[in-house]
């Protein structure tokens, strides 16, 4: 069955994040401002909207974010 094409795919998440582990991909998520809910597995469910809104500059979350935790827009 074919994922929902407002959110993420699993993949999709890792690339953008360039992590494997949830909580990893959380915290560069967190410090992008961009808004996920954490699944009881434990993966991530992030919209395209949230991903797009963060890459037009829309305000991100008040917490400095450094260029380290890297971010992949070219996965955008």
């Amino acid at each position: 069955m074919a994922g929902n094409p407002r959110f993420l795919s699993e993949d999709d998440v890792q690339e953008l994040t360039d992590y494997k582990m949830h909580m990893k991909q959380a915290n560069v998520l967190r410090k992008h401002g961009i808004f996920f809910i954490t699944r009881r597995d434990g993966s991530l469910k992030v919209m395209w909207a949230h991903v797009e809104a963060a890459g037009n500059n829309n305000p991100p979350a008040k917490e400095h974010f450094d260029d380290e935790e890297g971010f992949n827009w070219e996965a955008a």
